[in-house]
């Protein structure tokens, strides 16, 4: 379990790794770099939450911080 909830992270970011350099050319680097660090720390904040539910809610929240962290990575 404890691998599949470390690599939903990596699966993700993987998969968006395209589209967000395009999101990153388009809209440019400062606005998406700003939205994405604060959205990524507000959905950080629940993972004790997440943790409590469950192992499928915490896959879901990883999954959603990898997509969310991409455009971090692309500054």
């Amino acid at each position: 379990m404890q691998g599949h909830i470390l690599s939903a992270f990596f699966y993700s970011y993987t998969l968006v790794q395209i589209p967000a350099g395009f999101l990153a050319t388009k809209y440019g680097g400062k606005i998406l770099f700003g939205g994405s660090v604060g959205f990524c720390a507000f959905l950080t904040l629940f993972t004790p939450i997440c943790a409590y539910l469950g192992s499928t809610a915490l896959i879901i929240l990883r999954v959603c911080e990898g997509f969310v962290s991409v455009i971090i990575k692309k500054k």
